[in-house]
């Protein structure tokens, strides 16, 4: 597993259309409850203020439930894709793409929660950080989360990864002599309820694995095999399918039967994670042979995507907050324009603050992006 694996043009643009894409859909995901809807999007519809628009966004947060694992399958398909390389050298340069980046950004928002905490007098404030009884260990959660998720939810991820790059030597270890023993070591923990002891979970290791295996082992050849007709109808037609029944499972199935046991519980959701993965991998992959004007948009605009990760889940919240003040959402049509439009402002909003704070402050806002603007 010592060889150099050069990444064509074409496979780089394919990464980076791949990571705006899904960090797009994460912002989806990370809507969470419709303002007005009561159904969790997960929940398969056990109870609910209007039917369509609910089943719609559940349909659509349990798709982007792929992001973390193919998010986590580039990281790992770019970091083994080397062969041999300085461990030291490449740790520094994650620290000022990734690490440094994300702790800065957990800083700001931790901070900016504490000012409207004691600007709003208490009335605005969290569930899991109580800024009336600040702790250094608050603190060092806020920003690192050493004992629970960070304030900015989001960056569990970037937790979970920066983990992942600190034990590389022992994945690279592993993956030379046993590479899918290792990985199927990993599978069985990914579908037990195994609760890892520093990572908030095991998938972004998991999958990390995975593309290291893809970096390896042919990947081209996996490719090939994806992009063959019958597996490019097949695959999203069975993702489709399975996403249908998760989001309408008690609105099919009576709850005590064995039909909705199945169904609802969280290896279900394992395998829709899996077929996601290779579905949008497909999606994106016919986008950039068929569609190549929307196609490179997503590669034009990619630079941003770290900001729009770093900034989304926060903002989002706020957005939800305001509508909920100024919007009655008490019809189909106003849940649906909620699940729309809340979304796509937020993702909207994420780029122009980067555009204005890249063109009053380009250093600084390249650092926060990670050097990916430069």
């Amino acid at each position: 597993m010592a060889r150099k694996l050069k990444i064509s043009p074409e496979q780089s643009q394919f990464i980076d259309a791949t990571r705006l894409f899904m960090i797009c859909g994460l912002v989806f995901h990370h809507l969470f409850t419709l303002p007005g809807g009561v159904s969790h999007p997960r929940s398969g519809m056990s109870d609910f203020s209007f039917l369509v628009p609910e089943a719609i966004y559940s349909w659509v947060h349990m798709a982007f439930m792929a992001s973390v694992p193919l998010l986590s399958i580039i990281s790992g398909y770019l970091f083994f894709r080397g062969g041999r390389f300085d461990y030291v050298a490449v740790l520094k340069k994650k620290f000022a793409t990734v690490m440094l980046p994300s702790w800065l950004w957990c800083s700001i928002w931790l901070i900016f929660a504490a000012l409207v905490f004691y600007a709003s007098k208490g009335a605005i404030s969290s569930d899991d950080y109580n800024f009336a009884e600040v702790s250094p260990l608050m603190v060092l959660n806020g920003i690192f989360g050493v004992t629970q998720l960070q304030y900015a939810y989001q960056f569990w991820f970037v937790h979970d990864l920066i983990l992942t790059f600190m034990i590389f030597p022992i994945l690279k270890f592993c993956l030379d002599r046993f590479a899918y023993l290792f990985l199927f070591l990993l599978f069985v923990l990914w579908l037990s309820p195994f609760e890892p002891w520093v990572f908030f979970r095991i998938d972004v290791l998991f999958f990390f694995v995975c593309g290291g295996v893809l970096a390896n082992y042919d990947s081209r050849g996996l490719f090939d095999r994806l992009n063959q007709p019958a597996v490019r109808l097949t695959l999203p037609l069975v993702f489709v399918a399975a996403l249908s029944l998760r989001s309408l499972t008690f609105l099919i199935f009576s709850e005590d039967s064995v039909a909705a046991s199945l169904i609802s519980n969280d290896y279900y959701l394992a395998i829709l994670r899996i077929l996601g993965v290779s579905t949008f991998a497909i999606w994106i992959s016919w986008a950039q042979r068929n569609m190549t004007g929307l196609f490179n948009s997503f590669v034009n605009y990619s630079s941003y995507s770290f900001l729009i990760f770093a900034i989304h889940f926060p903002l989002i919240s706020i957005l939800r907050k305001l509508a909920e003040q100024i919007v009655a959402f008490d019809t189909p049509v106003s849940l649906f324009a909620a699940w729309l439009l809340l979304p796509v402002m937020t993702i909207v909003g994420c780029v122009v603050i980067s555009i204005v704070a890249k063109t009053i402050l380009p250093r600084p806002t390249n650092l926060m992006a990670g050097n990916r603007l430069a």
